[in-house]
Formats: C-alpha cells, sequence, structure tokens
C-alpha cells in the first residue's frame, strides 16, 4: 500500500519475514525501504537487498540502527562509498561491528579528517575526544603508540597509520621509516593489558 499505510506495518510486524521484506525492498519504494531499514531487528539478506536498492537516507537509516546485521561484504562496500557519502562516515565510526583492521579509519586520515579519525580512536579507547586530541598532538608519539596498542592495533597497522598521522599532523610529505625505530620498540615492549592500564 502506499507508504502511510503501510508504515507502521513494515517497521514493527513480526509476520513479515526475509523473503517477504525483501520483495517489498526490490518492488517499493524508498519510503517502503526507510520503514523496514527501522525495524527493531534486520537479517543480513535484508540489509544486503536495503544497500543494493535503496537511496543514501536508506543506507544512512540502516547504518544508524545498530539492531541492524551487516556482513562484512556490505561494510567494506559501504566503507568505500563513504569516500563518496560523507554522511556514512560517521555511522560506520560508530558500529561496533565496523572491521578491526581500521581501514576506514586510515581513509579518513589520508583525506585529512583528522577530527573524525581522532574521534574514533578515542571511542575506541573509551577516552575522551580532548584526551584523544591530546594523544594525537604528541609530536614524541609514545602516547599514540600506547593509544593503539591499547585498543588491539597490529604491528604492520600501526606503522601505517603512524605514519598518517604524523603526515596528518605535521603536514607535507609522509616521514622516512627510520623515524619509527623508536615508536616501534616501545609498541613492541608494551603489552595490550600493560598499554590498557596506562591509557586508564
Amino acid at each position: 500500500d502506499s507508504a502511510e499505510i503501510a508504515r507502521p506495518l513494515l517497521e514493527r510486524s513480526t509476520l513479515l519475514k526475509d523473503p517477504d521484506l525483501i520483495e517489498i525492498i526490490r518492488m517499493r519504494t524508498d519510503e517502503h525501504r526507510m520503514a523496514i531499514a527501522m525495524r527493531e531487528e534486520v537479517s543480513e539478506s535484508v540489509s544486503n537487498a536495503l544497500v543494493e536498492y535503496g537511496n543514501e537516507d536508506v543506507i544512512e537509516s540502516l547504518l544508524n540502527n545498530h539492531d541492524a546485521q551487516l556482513n562484512k561484504r556490505a561494510m567494506e562496500y559501504l566503507v568505500a562509498e563513504s569516500r563518496r557519502v560523507d554522511r556514512f562516515q560517521e555511522p560506520l565510526l560508530r558500529r561496533s561491528d565496523l572491521p578491526g583492521d581500521l581501514a576506514y579509519r586510515m581513509y579518513v586520515l589520508r583525506q585529512q579528517r583528522v577530527a573524525v579519525f581522532v574521534a574514533g580512536m578515542a571511542e575506541l579507547g573509551g577516552v575522551n575526544f580532548r584526551t584523544a586530541w591530546r594523544i594525537f598532538s604528541d609530536s614524541g608519539g609514545e602516547s599514540f603508540a600506547i593509544l593503539a596498542k591499547a585498543v588491539g592495533v597490529d604491528r604492520s597497522q600501526f606503522t601505517s597509520i603512524y605514519l598518517l598521522v604524523v603526515q596528518a599532523r605535521d603536514g607535507g610529505a609522509p616521514k622516512a621509516p627510520g623515524v619509527l625505530k623508536g615508536i616501534l620498540s616501545l609498541f613492541d615492549r608494551t603489552s595490550e593489558a600493560n598499554a590498557r592500564g596506562a591509557l586508564q
């Protein structure tokens, strides 16, 4: 039916199963898709259909629905799309199921979206934005190494991210790998548990 009449059923009815919802997503309007994106439970297959057929408003609502399940393939696509659609970025950062490789955070850092990156690291580390900003601004880099270790960044990821941090913070070309020697030594010596304790 029209979106106004269909919306309550699409948002709340438990009688509609995944095949029904996917058929509606394929055949009806973005208003119908928006209602489905706001359901209390959205399976991976329904999310995939919303990503495939929905407009940007629908996808943003889906990303903001933390009860919606998104598989890795859909997430990778949305991370790539976020380069073009800025408003996907914050909802992606807030999702607890964002893949742990920090590829998206590295992307925003490359684009000088420093504040978004710092906010993401603050969220992961359980610290406030001001503290995360102080860590980011520390020219020595030791506190950033501790934060990265505390949130589970692995060595190869840390190398790439740290060079990007230096570039974004100080400007100009990325620094030579030689500048990493002392920071990597600290990163390697510090256990994740000790890093979390230091962060606290």
